[in-house]
């Protein structure tokens, strides 16, 4: 993720803090990519990932 991340932002505030930051997208619904990851489950780890993946467009 911190590749994509590098990827789509030039800005190393956001590359390093944007899996803490409040997402207002959809599926975050005002949670931060690491909220959802500390669930434990494999399927939110994936599922972020693959939105973080998308960002690259």
């Amino acid at each position: 993720m911190h590749q994509v991340l590098r990827l789509v932002f030039s800005n190393s505030v956001n590359i390093s803090n944007f899996m803490g930051m409040k997402n207002n997208n959809d599926y975050f619904a005002g949670r931060s990519p690491l909220e959802i990851i500390e669930s434990g489950k494999f399927d939110d780890l994936y599922e972020v990932a693959r939105r973080v993946d998308a960002l690259r467009g």
